[in-house]
């Protein structure tokens, strides 16, 4: 009887544990950040100061004017 309780318990854990995991899934898209209408200082000498971000999956996909920041938002 404890074996099969035990045996029961194990199974609806596990359960539990792979339906977490597959509630964890990633998102459809890739998460972005953008920074608008900030001070950013670059080191690019033609254009020194910008006032957006873009940041995608880690890397730095865009600095410039807030018009350009807009291109990526997909809401």
């Amino acid at each position: 009887m404890r074996r099969a309780i035990r045996k029961t318990a194990a199974v609806i854990m596990a359960l539990g544990l792979v339906l977490s995991l597959a509630a964890c899934g990633g998102a459809s898209e890739p998460s972005s950040i953008i920074i608008k209408n900030a001070s950013v200082y670059t080191v690019n000498e033609d254009e020194p100061e910008a006032e957006a971000v873009v940041i995608k999956d880690g890397i730095i996909e865009y600095v410039g004017d807030e018009g350009g920041a807009a291109e990526y938002e997909y809401f």
